[in-house]
């Protein structure tokens, strides 16, 4: 829970996601989606209870837990010119995965999106993906920083 004055947002959230699963916040402003993500990602402290990522104390073990979360962002913050696969590289890199081991990552995350293939024929960039389309990528993003070392 985080309080807000007298305001108790997240009061009573238990929420369980498996190894593997996808899920999504969908809500209203104010609903308390970001105060979620970012209570996780140790961007805010909860007022009361705990916050655990695969067992891992969001406060007491951060790094292992910022490190086991696939975040697939609303805005994705990135050199536009960049080809996307070497995006995911330097964002895993900044979690300490090896670059060689980052690229193999991101080609897999990339294949489970469905747009490895055509990443790699024309060498796409952020600025030429649809609006539409630009989601994919972020998805990628969460694949990358969610698998585990090998």
């Amino acid at each position: 829970m985080k309080r807000y004055g007298s305001l108790r947002a997240l009061d009573g959230l238990d929420l369980d996601v498996d190894a593997g699963e996808f899920f999504g916040l969908l809500g209203p402003n104010g609903a308390g989606k970001t105060t979620f993500i970012n209570i996780l990602v140790g961007l805010a402290d909860a007022t009361a209870g705990e916050a655990l990522v695969f067992g891992h104390d969001v406060t007491a073990d951060y790094r292992a837990a910022r490190d086991a979360i696939g975040l697939a962002p609303q805005e994705f913050n990135v050199d536009r010119f960049f080809p996307i696969r070497e995006v995911l590289q330097h964002k895993a890199g900044y979690h300490g995965v090896p670059w060689e081991e980052a690229g193999q990552r991101a080609d897999e995350a990339l294949e489970t999106v469905g747009i490895y293939e055509m990443l790699m024929s024309e060498r796409r960039t952020f600025r030429h993906r649809g609006r539409g389309e630009r989601m994919r990528p972020r998805w990628s993003l969460a694949i990358v920083l969610s698998m585990s070392a090998a």
